[in-house]
């Protein structure tokens, strides 16, 4: 865990609502419903402060507590089915006779769960932005790319971007190396720091093996790992980088922000639903489309669903009348996970 995060492993679960219907563009409401899901399913950790007679509690006491009076508590699976006022982070389980106070919920269990992002605690104010300096480390300048945040990878790992998107911020950093941003670098031949030169950002830097498709050998391009390594993107056996191996690359800051003042995520052009395969089409097709199409188009009907209320959601998508077996529901995931 990052020290960060480690600063805040417990928030009152009335905080957390805010910031989960924002990630999951969603109402209040239904935040409230996913995190008591999750913590039904027991993926969700939550403590409090048990108030009531001991005797009510339902395990051993010693006789040397009061007859009313206050312990911190693990809330159990079965304690999120009861009655919440979220207002006051209160819960009482159903049929006892106490109520838990203080009601809190585990960050990074609400992040796991994909309920909540990293980058979420930022916008809404729960953990201030990182410091702004004058050269950003690869990984900030990438995480900067994806997030609009440069935080340094083992904080904005739990940021819960997607490798493509990792990916695409390896190229569009190159490019801006490539379009004038300033970038520095640990030289491994002369063995010391040098201003990185741009032209050593052009394709013609990659040394080709073999004679590669026309189609392949345009989308060749060098690019800047989150290691702080130059590279080639695609990853080709036949293609590699021919120019100095480049470490500990560093960009400057502010040109960067010049270059690139949003986000990737938020500069990428929506994604559009994948076509329905014809009806005769075999049942892996129409479950490798129907999870596509709930990856698109709802997110957050897919959060926290696994198993057989997975694959039940999916064959609805697919029609009424559709089923599979687990076998054709695993590789069609499998396919759609892929695209």
């Amino acid at each position: 865990m990052t020290e960060a995060v480690a600063n805040i492993p417990w928030m009152p679960a009335c905080e957390a609502i805010a910031p989960v219907a924002c990630h999951l563009d969603c109402t209040p409401e239904a935040a409230k419903l996913q995190i008591v899901g999750e913590g039904k399913a027991s993926r969700i950790k939550a403590r409090g402060v048990i108030k009531g007679p001991p005797e009510s509690w339902g395990f051993p006491i010693s006789p040397d507590i009061a007859s009313d009076c206050q312990a911190p508590v693990s809330l159990l699976p079965a304690g999120w089915n009861g009655t919440m006022d979220w207002a006051s982070a209160t819960m009482r389980p159903l049929g006892d006779s106490y109520e838990i106070t203080n009601l809190e919920v585990h960050l990074t269990n609400l992040i796991t769960t994909g309920l909540l992002r990293f980058i979420d605690l930022i916008t809404t104010g729960l953990l201030p932005a990182p410091e702004e300096r004058a050269r950003w480390a690869a990984e900030e300048a990438i995480a900067y790319l994806v997030t609009g945040f440069p935080f340094p990878w083992k904080t904005w790992q739990w940021a819960g971007a997607a490798p493509a998107e990792i990916e695409q911020a390896e190229i569009d950093l190159g490019e801006a190396i490539l379009a004038g941003v300033p970038a520095w670098g640990w030289h491994p031949l002369e063995r010391r720091r040098k201003r990185i030169p741009s032209d050593h950002f052009r394709a013609e830097m990659i040394e080709r093996k073999e004679v590669l498709p026309v189609s392949v050998a345009r989308l060749l391009k060098v690019v800047v790992r989150i290691d702080g390594t130059v590279g080639t993107s695609p990853l080709s056996r036949t293609a590699e980088y021919s120019g100095p191996r480049w470490q500990a690359i560093e960009v400057d800051s502010a040109a960067l922000r010049q270059a690139r003042p949003g986000p990737l995520t938020a500069q990428a052009a929506p994604i559009a639903p994948p076509p329905r395969p014809p009806d005769g089409a075999p049942a892996i097709e129409h479950v490798a489309w129907a999870v596509r199409f709930l990856q698109i188009t709802a997110p957050d009907r897919l959060i926290g669903l696994r198993g057989k209320k997975l694959q039940k959601l999916v064959c609805n998508t697919v029609g009424s009348n559709f089923s599979c077996g687990q076998r054709t529901f695993q590789r069609g995931k499998k396919r759609a996970d892929s695209m």
